[in-house]
Order: C-alpha cells, then structure tokens, then sequence
C-alpha cells in the first residue's frame, strides 16, 4: 500500500527513512518526518493538521507541534537552493490538553462522562465518541476545579481498576475518542511461528524483577467528613458493606432512588428501613431496592487497613515485601489489594518484542503469542507500536507487549505511576533492592509551583511556573515576587510587587 502524506489539507512527499510514529499506551502519540521543498518556499504553521494514511488505513493523525528548516546545499553551486523540514507532530490526544473543566461531572456510566467531555469540551475540535463505546462501570462524581481535561481522563481511568480490567483512553487518529479494556479489544491478528506476521525473530525476556511471594500492605488512616458512598440496586441484594467506616452520621438517613429513608443500628434498630452493623460496616434494608435505584449514604468516617497474602513458596524460599497503598479505588479493602498485588507478582511477565509489516496494531490490545522456539503460549497486552520508514518503501511496526498470567494488572500498575493524579501528589510504593520506596508524581494542573498541602504536595493554577519565559504567575491577591531579573516576571493580581534585591 502507498504511504500519503497531507499536511494543513495539502498533500506532500516526506524524504524516505524519515518517518517515524511512536505510541505507547496511555502517552502520546506523534510523529516526525522530513520534507523537502526545493523552490524555498515551504513554511509550515504550527498547529497545521498533520495525517499519514497507509492506503485506506490512517496511521497517524495531528497537529505540528514544531517544525525546525534547514538549507539543501546545491551540488553544483555550492550554494543553499532549498529547505529541508523537520516536522515534529503530536496526536488529536493534545486537545484533551488544551481544555478545562471547572464542573461537577455527575455519577454514571463512564460512557456519560466521557459523553460529557465531548459535548462541553472536546466537540468543539470535532472529536466525536466512539459509536461503539461501552457503558463500562457506574462511575463516581467528579468535582474538578478548572482540572485539565486529559487529567481528568487519567484520573478517570485509573478509578477503573477498581472494576476489574482497568480501562485505557484514546483519541484516535480520526479524531474518535475512546476508553477500552485490553481484554476486551483482541488484535487483528496473533503471532505463531512460521505464519509470515513477523520479520525476522521474536524476542522474549522473562522477569523476576517484580516478583515476590508474600506481601504486606498498609493503608494509613484518613478521615473524610460528609463522605458519600453510592451503591445500585439489583432488585434483589439487601445488604451493601461500606469502605469507610462510619463516626458519626451527617443527616441520619439513607436516600433511595431520591427518598430519604430512615436509618436504626443493630443495638438500636428501632423499627428503621435500613440498619447499620458496625461488626460487619454494612447497611441493610428490610427489603432489596429496586433494580436500577441508586442509594446513598452519607456520614463522617475513617478508613485504613492492613493485610497479608501469601503464595505457598513463601514457605522454602520466602520473598517478601511491604506496599504502603495511599490512594485506594472504592469499594476495595487491604485484602483485596493484596490479594491482586501477590496475583500479579508470581505470574512472572515476560517482555516479548518482533517486528512485522502487518497494520492495524494499536497499544492496548491483547494479541495472543505462539511460539515453540521461545516457549510461548500466552495472551500480551501491546505496550507500545513504533511504525517507521525505513527507506526500504515499506513501513516497519517495532512492537512490544507484556505477557503473564495477570497482564492487565503489570500493565495498570505501569499505568498508574505514569499518570496517576488527584488533589495533591500521587504516591506509588515500589520495591527496590534495599527495600520500600514511595514514588511521588507531582499535583496537577501542569506547570504548578509544589507546595505542602496538609502534609502532601499541593498545586493551583493560581500559582505556576513558565520555564519558556522564565515567568512565575501568582494569581492571587497581594501578590509578590522576588527575583534577581524583575523583567523576567509577570504577574496577575491585585497590590502586586516585583521586587529586584539587586
């Protein structure tokens, strides 16, 4: 099939062994090519639309994020005759960067809410949602105060790791957003020896390095006041345990389906609809809610935890570690986290790698590997699709997956350290030689200066750095800075000073 290149709605020839398009799951991504213009006159803008297409297949759709130009040195002359382009693109993903939501997303499907970012924020690039999105799980509501949209959208999907298989979001190269389960989106094709879909050989590389076989985790203690738990009714389940544990009630009722009803305890049941045990941290009703309602309850508590799991081969050869677990998915306890963690350390991933000519690959999906050579007989989940022109006329895809009996989980935990944020910084335990470390990701929004925030780090978007300009904008009110070059500073306020101690 012929590569075609269009740039800002313009068809062009980039220089063969130039074309390079990176994607890995859950980042960007781009594109670099070359273009040759031998009059000089070529100068393209950015944010020109960019789209390689292979055949009927789009392999690549976006905006230029920079183009660097350089002379053709004539042969004869010896003189500079043309201008060579050196375009840098990055995906349809970068409109998601480039809007706020400053709103609360109401409870539901993750269809609504990715709904929602489409008709009030990413519509308006001619993003559409994918005609065959999938309702997913009820989601909670979010309450984002001016919180970019692809945060957002991280934030997002990693809450659906509490739902099993965790979600991955896209925007496609036709502008279509997407979330999806790698479990649930096969490949286009799987691998076997000898069936023509590679070149050349298939790598494989098993890995201990994240393996253990009892693990300890720790959940430290917090505290949330007016805290809402929501559950759905089946038409037939009666008792729903809460995460948190109550202190105190705020209103001393549970809503259902709109209706508040009345709330008793074991010892004090006193003729109530719902009763609460605290031996079991459940509310039960006299009777199951309707299917569909939504029920709601809302109280001060506490929550935090500690539990073990352990495989028998901790019993000969122990391997043990400790995982602080600060950010936890509702509805999962301790055990259920240790329980996930230890399923996915002793399935021991592999890192599989080939290449092949084959289109259609997208990171994320599950592509099954069969291979007597290399003793392979597993589903992968693709990590990331290099597709590059090697100058050869056929486009080459480098692909990388990870394999193991739980690969969604190694795959979610990579996932998260990458992009997990929240109201302050995120915290990731991981194990190193000497022990227990904390990762620590900064808070959103992008560009916020780090501040402690009731012991953890803090961002605002009143208060940001602009490493481009050497600018620090503070737009709060009695604003002050101080700086060695005051005209390097800007700042938005009220009272403002820019002081120079110099």
């Amino acid at each position: 099939m012929a590569v075609t290149l269009t740039i800002g709605g313009v068809s062009k020839r980039y220089e063969k062994g130039t074309l390079s398009i990176p994607w890995t799951a859950n980042f960007r991504p781009t594109a670099r090519l070359t273009v040759r213009s031998m009059d000089g006159t070529y100068h393209p803008q950015l944010d020109d639309e960019v789209i390689v297409m292979d055949g009927s297949d789009t392999l690549f759709g976006g905006l230029i994020s920079s183009a660097s130009q350089s002379g053709i040195l004539g042969e004869k002359t010896g003189a500079y005759e043309g201008i060579f382009t050196t375009i840098n693109a990055v995906g349809y993903y970068t409109y998601a960067e480039r809007r706020v939501v400053n709103a609360t997303i109401a409870a539901g499907t993750l269809k609504s809410q990715l709904q929602y970012l489409i008709t009030n924020q990413l519509g308006v690039y001619g993003i559409t949602l994918d005609a065959g999105q999938v309702d997913g799980p009820t989601m909670p509501a979010w309450t984002c105060d001016y919180q970019q949209v692809a945060d957002l959208l991280k934030q997002i999907m990693t809450a659906t790791a509490g739902f099993g298989d965790p979600y991955i979001w896209a925007v496609s190269p036709t502008k279509v957003l997407s979330a999806f389960q790698p479990s649930s989106s096969p490949a286009p094709f799987d691998i076997a020896d000898g069936d023509g879909n590679t070149i050349g050989d298939i790598i494989s590389e098993p890995s201990n390095q994240k393996y253990f076989n009892r693990v300890f985790v720790k959940i430290p203690v917090k505290t949330q006041n007016n805290r809402v738990e929501t559950f759905t009714g089946d038409g037939s389940t009666t008792a729903f345990p809460l995460q948190y544990t109550p202190t105190t009630w705020t209103r001393g009722l549970v809503n259902n389906n709109g209706s508040d009803e009345t709330l008793g305890t074991t010892a004090d049941p006193g003729g109530a609809t719902w009763i609460y045990d605290n031996t079991t941290n459940t509310l039960t009703r006299n009777s199951a809610p309707a299917n569909g309602n939504t029920i709601s309850f809302e109280f001060n508590g506490s929550f935090g935890g500690f539990a073990y799991a352990e495989d028998p081969a901790v019993f000969t050869n122990p391997w043990e570690v400790t995982r602080v677990v600060d950010s936890v998915p509702d509805n999962e306890s301790a055990q259920s986290i240790a329980d996930g963690l230890l399923a996915q350390a002793i399935a021991l991933p592999t890192t599989i790698k080939y290449k092949t000519y084959n289109a259609g690959l997208v990171p994320g999906m599950t592509q099954h590997i069969t291979s007597t050579l290399r003793n392979l007989d597993t589903d992968a989940i693709i990590t990331s699709v290099n597709i590059r022109d090697y100058g050869t006329g056929r486009l080459i895809r480098d692909v990388t997956l990870t394999s193991g009996t739980n690969p969604q989980d190694d795959f979610r935990d990579t996932y998260k350290r990458w992009n997990d944020t929240g109201g302050s910084a995120a915290t990731t335990a991981v194990t190193t030689g000497t022990g227990t470390t904390k990762i620590i990701a900064p808070a959103p929004p992008t560009t916020a200066v780090q501040f402690n925030d009731a012991g953890a780090f803090g961002g605002s978007v009143a208060f940001t750095w602009n490493k481009t300009t050497n600018s620090l904008i503070a737009g709060g009110g009695d604003s002050s800075i101080t700086a060695t070059g005051a005209e390097s500073c800007f700042v938005l306020g009220y009272d403002c000073h820019i002081t120079d101690p110099a």
